[in-house]
């Protein structure tokens, strides 16, 4: 994981550059689906009809030291957004079909710790709320992760 804007060096191995997967495609659901996998649990950080908020000020500050150098980053972020709601989609659509081998994990609403903070509450609040969401969805995860029916 080297996040842009957070990771103090450029990440080189041999002559490439590179930066953390997500800042190009965060959620590469179709990739893993192509793999014909029996199931596949998605765990989201975020609801899935969530939209995308701006940055707070800590955030715009220590991603400006990167993307004033890096101009092009600002565009590949915007498409793995687009993207990220796509890939969403795609995995609604197949987790509404118990066939498929679906199952998605995501809070009901923004965990209160985003994606920049040492704020202790916040990051407590939201493990907890992850705990309360996992107890809610035990039955229908144990049922989706049992083996098949011989």
């Amino acid at each position: 994981m080297a996040v842009p804007g957070c990771c103090p060096f450029e990440v080189r191995l041999g002559r490439h550059k590179y930066v953390d997967g997500g800042t190009v495609n965060p959620l590469p659901a179709r990739v893993f689906i192509g793999e014909k996998l029996e199931k596949t649990a998605a765990i989201l950080t975020k609801p899935v009809d969530c939209e995308n908020e701006p940055p707070k000020f800590l955030e715009r500050k220590i991603f400006w030291r990167y993307f004033h150098r890096h101009r092009w980053m600002l565009e590949k972020l915007w498409e793995a957004g687009h993207l990220y709601n796509e890939e969403v989609f795609f995995l609604e659509d197949l987790a509404d079909d118990e066939r498929s081998g679906v199952f998605i994990i995501c809070p009901d609403k923004m965990p209160p710790a985003r994606f920049l903070t040492t704020d202790k509450e916040q990051i407590n609040r939201s493990i907890d709320m992850g705990y309360e969401k996992a107890a809610r969805l035990e039955k229908g995860l144990r049922k989706f992760m049992a083996p098949p029916f011989q």
